[in-house]
């Protein structure tokens, strides 16, 4: 009979010691690494109870494995811990509104906190009389206020983002010019596509900003986005020249010095005819800034080329 505990103590020391080994090799798996870490950890500690019992027979793989499969369970709460914690970020990132360039001149609704709109709007009852008592509880209580997307300012007015100030100068359809770098020559691409060029100016006194456009190779790498749709939700891809080549007349990949202004250029292919409106979509990280430049370009703004 001592001799089978002596076996069961020992079996459970090494049962307890591989799936605490195996644990640290899966930690990784949600909820999986945990169950052999802890399934571990209960064999060690009965092969810790058989072995006391017999005055310490086969105890020496059941510390073993106590010991490896607790640091594993550990790490294996501590992984899926930091696993949900960033799921649960970048959910609470995905839901929450993007920040949106201002329209030059126009202040925003932070800027004021509200206050003038307070002050502009006495409080009013049922015939809308000011200092007139509301007829009823129900009428002084405000309906919540529903989420609104973010304004499309319509793009014959420049947009401030932070220290960035983005203009569209022009909107043309036709051969768009591309400058050959190696090459030292300029051609035309073969199709027409739709050109929107762009001033992109830094506003700030002390601060330069390291410029990635959204034509620049490192646009995709950076999440430095531009998007292009119509009044219909279609969604125009964008055409890139390649790593030696550039529009003609932009700078994409340069240094912005404070009260300096540069040259861009977005190219997408053509709209269909007869759109109402055109809504470009512009990502503020290549200019060093969080959010995005909105501009809702009508179709007066589109000139042929």
């Amino acid at each position: 009979m001592n001799v089978d505990q002596s076996k069961a103590a020992h079996s459970l020391g090494i049962a307890s010691l591989v799936l605490g080994v195996l644990a640290f090799f899966v930690c990784w798996m949600p909820f999986i690494g945990l169950g052999f870490g802890g399934l571990g950890l209960l064999l060690g500690v009965g092969g810790l109870v058989l072995a006391i019992t017999r005055k310490g027979s086969g105890i020496g793989f059941s510390i073993a494995g106590t010991a490896v499969s607790s640091v594993a369970t550990v790490v294996g709460i501590v992984f899926m811990t930091g696993l949900f914690g960033m799921f649960s970020a970048i959910d609470e990132a995905a839901n929450r509104p993007p920040t949106v360039a201002t329209p030059v001149g126009v202040a925003s609704a932070d800027d004021n906190g509200g206050e003038e709109l307070a002050a502009a709007s006495p409080p009013a009852g049922a015939s809308g009389e000011p200092g007139e008592a509301p007829s009823d509880a129900s009428s002084a209580v405000p309906p919540p206020a529903e989420a609104k997307e973010p304004a499309w300012p319509i793009a014959d007015q420049a947009q401030q983002l932070g220290n960035v100030q983005v203009a569209i100068t022009s909107v043309t359809i036709g051969n768009v010019p591309v400058r050959q770098v190696f090459l030292d020559s300029d051609t035309e691409s073969e199709k027409e596509l739709l050109l929107i060029r762009l001033t992109v100016t830094n506003i700030s006194e002390r601060k330069k900003i390291d410029y990635r456009g959204w034509m620049s190779s490192y646009a995709s790498l950076l999440d430095v986005d531009a998007e292009l749709t119509d009044d219909v939700d279609n969604r125009y891809r964008m055409v890139n020249f390649g790593s030696t080549a550039t529009i003609k007349d932009t700078e994409t990949n340069t240094s912005l010095y404070p009260g300096k202004s540069i040259n861009d250029a977005v190219v997408f292919e053509l709209p269909i005819e007869g759109v109402e409106y055109l809504r470009l979509k512009l990502a503020a990280k290549g200019c060093g800034e969080e959010g995005e430049f909105r501009f809702q370009i009508p179709p007066a703004m589109i000139q042929q080329r």
